[in-house]
Parts: C-alpha cells; structure tokens; sequence
C-alpha cells in the first residue's frame, strides 16, 4: 500500500496555505497564483517554478525554510475520515507513505492528526523527481519488496494519480474531485482492507461510492 499523506490520510490545508501566504509575501508573489499549482509538488520545485534565475543552493535554504514553518505549524491538521483505522489496518511491511514533505513534516502532521507513523517513509530528499512522476512510488515499492503493480496507491490530487498510474499501480483516489482513477471514495469510512497472502495481490480493497 503506497499512499499519500496531505489531502490524503490529513488535511494540513490550513498550515500549507499560512506557509506559503509568509513565503509568497516574502518573495512579492501572491499565494493565488501558487495554490493551483500545489497539489502534489514538493517546495523546490514550486520555488525553482516561481523564482527567476534560482541557483540549486537558494532552492534548497527557501525549501528548508517552508518545511521548517510547517513543522512547526501542525497544531491544526487533523485526519480524514476513518484514515486512523485504515492505517492501522495495514502491517507495517505492507505500507509505505510517498509524500511531498520530508520526513520531519510528515511524522510531525501524522503525529498531529493522531494516526501511526509507518516505518517507510519517501519524501521529497528521496527522489530526484516529484509527482506526477513515479519515482516515489517505484521506490517505496522497491524497498517493500513488491512490484510496483501489485501495490495500490492512494492519492487525492491529479499529479498523485498520474503517478500511480505512470508507475502502473491501481490506484484508489480519495476525496471530492473528480479523477479517473481505478477506486474512488470520498474518504476512508467506507473503505475496507483485506490482506491475504495468498493472493497474486498481496492486498484488496474495496470502496464504497
């Protein structure tokens, strides 16, 4: 099981708007016209995006001063809908989190929402490239021991699924918008896991519509 975490297993909406809202300021940029262009990208690239002649070092000390605000802004995140049980439902050899942040923000907003920190976690330091590639999924699929094929990836944002996708997963999209995908549910309430190892698929799943 490969998931996501932001919009995903959390929603860290309010503490990712303040970071980038201080951020945007800092740089006279407004946060409208970085917002739609968030979901699923980590910090460099948004700020080798929106900053003009950017050298790799600048990049790495603006990406560690956002992820630096948020760690230290999660007093608010809380978690999606039937996230704690569905987390807890998986063992710990069976599910990785491929996320934008980098491990400190992850278990902060994971320990803030009062769900289990799993022991692999692939963020933004791991790989060269983020979403809508696949290199995160590929990865953590690799270190679980799995074909990529054979783990389902949960995601919330289009540059997530078409990760997934890429890296040739079925993929299971939560939350309201609409994106093709293989299993849709609104959150995890009516989300059920089976693990069996017996199957040819080391994990099934159904989602209520």
């Amino acid at each position: 099981m490969l998931v996501d975490l932001d919009g995903t297993l959390v929603d860290s909406a309010a503490s990712i708007e303040r970071s980038w809202r201080r951020w945007a300021g800092q740089h006279s940029k407004t946060y409208e016209s970085l917002v739609g262009r968030l979901p699923g990208r980590t910090a460099a690239e948004m700020i080798d995006m929106f900053l003009d002649n950017t050298d790799r070092a600048t990049v790495q000390s603006e990406e560690q001063k956002l992820l630096d605000w948020q760690s230290e802004d999660s007093n608010d995140v809380t978690a999606i809908a039937g996230a704690d049980r569905f987390l807890s439902s998986i063992p710990d050899d069976r599910v990785a989190i491929v996320t934008a942040c980098d491990r400190r923000l992850a278990t902060a907003r994971l320990r803030a929402a009062g769900l289990r920190v799993p022991s692999l976690i692939i963020g933004c330091h791991e790989v060269e490239r983020g979403k809508p590639e696949p290199d995160g999924f590929l990865l953590a699929a690799d270190l679980l021991g799995f074909d990529a094929r054979r783990c389902l990836v949960v995601e919330d944002s289009p540059a997530g699924v078409a990760s997934g996708q890429q890296a040739g997963s079925p993929v299971l999209k939560i939350g309201p918008e609409a994106i093709r995908s293989d299993l849709s549910a609104d959150d995890f309430s009516g989300v059920s896991i089976e693990i069996d190892k017996r199957s040819e698929l080391p994990i099934r799943v159904t989602a209520a519509f």
